[in-house]
């Protein structure tokens, strides 16, 4: 078998090493072509197993509670923030980018509903609302009312008054939802039960046009936040700028790692041309081996392409292994060759590629099946982009390989032998003077690698897996001030959700109602039939959820929440309870009052404050954090674990009552 092998590896490779080159080049041509499919991808399918649990209910949650996507537009003006030429600096950039397609609403100062700033009943506040862009609004009370809100603070506005945030709401793809779900129903039936060949069809359409789509989508993100960076350089005047949010990072990210795999690519060539200029000090022998480097980039590239298999952040450092691994390779060749070159005056020079190339094809065989096991051995990491890592590496193992003892053999057939290379190679060389250093200094290279291994382990024990989406950037840039001041000044970072069922409790007896006439006014039978009609619409009457005991239990786990130091700003129901209060004296408020809020409260105010952390009819309550991303102490899945038991020991939920979802789940699990 060897013998056939070596005699068609002959007879095709060293004997018509132009057909061979031919192939190649075709093979080239081909691999360009489907390279330009390649991509990066952020996204949760690139980072997270087909069947993540936790990605499924992150979705279904972002469904049930219509979660939008939103970026933060810091703005830090060089005057006072509630300056008439400040709120109008803000209203403009509030305009030009709510006229952006693909911005559904913007949040802003200016803009956002004052509820204290005139003393009525909360029954008659729907028809009271203020801004700061009312002409008669009280701007030294507005300034309390933002400073101290349980909403605003720390979200809207910075502590002392000097920051702000415009939040840049972003347009929902329905059809990116639909093609997600139509593709996620079939995956499922799959996995349950199997699918009939014309399922099996639709899945792979199915597939194909998410995949599409997906990238698509991905497209006019970019080119969104490059339109929302170009509207806030235009207002860049009188005041700092900076623009954060999980959709800016994923896009950020894909951006920086495409320039550091052609910077670390560019480096490790130029590296690699110095090494060889060093050790060969000959032209063709640093020439060939960059070809033969390439061609496996090249190709390998064009693969990824070809599948639509796309790179992420921990597969993008591909580019540089691959060129490491070809070249480890090639200068076997090229150092057998040129040993056979001086010992050998007499061979030409098929004789000689032959002689170099034949004695190689195990030990390199060898050498590349241990390190493809060591990438396979990623597949059972159960990490996406890691499994993902393991199975390019391993393909580009294979495709290193062949074009070593392809490209390179074939090439070198059509060059002449370079005597002036003989003369050289009798010389002293760099490797020739390192393998002298080995053998007289070997003792103390032995004393030194203890030592350092020594070293190395005590390392790897101190070895802590952790990251930062603001570590991403250098302190430097001005991405990653933004963060840091998004971050630190406007309420963290990375968002966590916290989703717990409530329990039902029996009604409260009537004698616990309260009827405080100041907040609610000589009408709560009138405000009970004017909701009846609407009620009766209804297959359940959403007013009467809303009960004290439920409340209760809102409050504590938020509350617990906000006790972390880990953690920047919550939201949740008791947000609104807490704001609700301030009409109440401070006073907790009774069931009456709490159904009646629901029924009275302004429909936009409801949907900012109350739908996003209630479901009715799921009994469910939803509590939003956002981590302080760039808290030096913290660990991400400590801070998990802890929650979850503190949930359970301290606030006295039921394991199976509760569940954690969002950003930083998915990303810790990455991690």
């Amino acid at each position: 078998m060897l013998v056939k092998l070596k005699s068609a590896y002959e007879s095709t490779v060293l004997e018509r090493p132009r057909t061979i080159l031919l192939l190649l080049t075709l093979l080239a041509i081909a691999a360009g072509w489907y390279s330009r499919d390649f991509e990066l991808d952020a996204s949760a399918d690139s980072l997270t197993l087909e069947q993540d649990q936790d990605v499924e209910y992150f979705r279904e949650v972002n469904r049930r509670y219509t979660t939008q996507e939103f970026l933060f537009v810091a703005v830090r003006p060089h005057g006072d923030l509630f300056s008439p030429e400040s709120l109008q600096h803000i209203a403009d950039l509030r305009d030009a980018l709510v006229s952006l397609e693909g911005v559904s609403k913007v949040t802003s100062l200016p803009d956002v509903p004052l509820l204290n700033n005139q003393q009525v009943p909360l029954t008659e506040l729907a028809d009271n609302i203020r801004t700061l862009e009312s002409a008669d609004v009280d701007l030294d009370a507005a300034k309390e009312e933002i400073r101290n809100s349980p909403i605003y603070r720390n979200l809207l506005v910075n502590p002392d008054l000097t920051t702000t945030a415009l939040q840049v709401s972003l347009v929902i793809d329905q059809r990116y939802a639909e093609l997600l779900a139509m593709r996620n129903q079939l995956r499922e039936t799959r996995n349950q039960q199997g699918l009939t060949p014309k399922q099996e069809n639709a899945l792979k359409k199915a597939s194909a046009a998410f995949r599409t789509y997906s990238s698509d989508a991905s497209g006019r993100r970019h080119q969104l936040i490059g339109q929302i960076r170009e509207v806030m350089d235009e207002h860049r005047g009188p005041a700092d700028l900076y623009l954060g949010g999980v959709p800016m990072i994923a896009d950020d990210m894909i951006t920086y790692v495409g320039n550091d795999i052609i910077t670390f690519g560019t480096g490790v060539i130029l590296f690699l041309i110095v090494s060889l200029a060093v050790m060969f000090a000959r032209l063709r022998f640093v020439l060939l081996p960059l070809m033969t480097c390439s061609y496996t980039v090249l190709v390998m590239t064009g693969l990824l392409g070809f599948l639509h298999w796309p790179v992420t952040v921990i597969s993008s450092n591909f580019v540089s292994l691959l060129l490491i691994l070809t070249m480890s390779m090639t200068m076997h060749l090229i150092v057998r060759y040129r040993q056979l070159l001086a010992r050998h005056a007499d061979l030409g020079q098929k004789a000689l590629v032959r002689e170099a190339v034949y004695p190689l094809v195990r030990p390199c065989l060898f050498a590349t099946l241990t390190t493809a096991v060591a990438f396979i051995s990623l597949l059972v990491s159960g990490i996406r982009p890691v499994i993902d890592f393991g199975l390019m590496m391993t393909i580009g193992l294979v495709v290193a390989y062949c074009s070593t003892f392809l490209v390179f053999p074939a090439i070198l057939m059509l060059l002449p032998i370079n005597l002036a290379d003989r003369d050289n190679i009798s010389r002293a060389s760099f490797s020739s003077a390192m393998g002298e250093f080995t053998v007289k200094h070997g003792r103390s290279i032995i004393v030194a690698t203890v030592l350092l291994t020594i070293f190395t382990i005590t390392g790897l024990n101190r070895l802590v897996v952790e990251n930062s989406f603001i570590n991403y950037f250098s302190d430097t840039t001005e991405i990653h001030q933004g963060m840091l001041l998004i971050d630190q000044k406007l309420g963290g970072t990375t968002p966590l959700d916290v989703v717990f069922t409530l329990q039902d409790p029996m009604a409260d007896d009537e004698s616990d109602l309260s009827d405080d006439e100041d907040l609610w006014g000589d009408e709560e039978e009138e405000l009970w039939n004017d909701d009846a009609e609407t009620a009766a619409n209804t297959d359940y009457d959403d007013r009467h959820w809303f009960t004290r005991d439920r409340m209760r239990q809102i409050r504590e786990v938020h509350d617990y929440l906000d006790g972390l130091p880990e953690t920047g700003k919550v939201l949740s129901m008791r947000t609104m309870m807490e704001l609700a209060e301030q009409f109440n004296d401070g006073e907790p408020l009774g069931d009456l009052e709490l159904a009646l809020l629901y029924t009275r409260i302004p429909k936009d105010y409801r949907q900012l404050v109350i739908d996003p952390y209630i479901s009715v009819a799921d009994n469910e309550a939803r509590v939003t954090v956002r981590i302080i991303d760039s808290d030096p102490n913290l660990k991400r899945d400590e801070l998990l674990t802890r929650i979850r038991t503190d949930l359970v020991e301290k606030v006295g939920l039921e394991p199976d009552q509760f569940r954690l979802t969002s950003m930083m789940v998915l990303y810790n699990n990455m991690l």
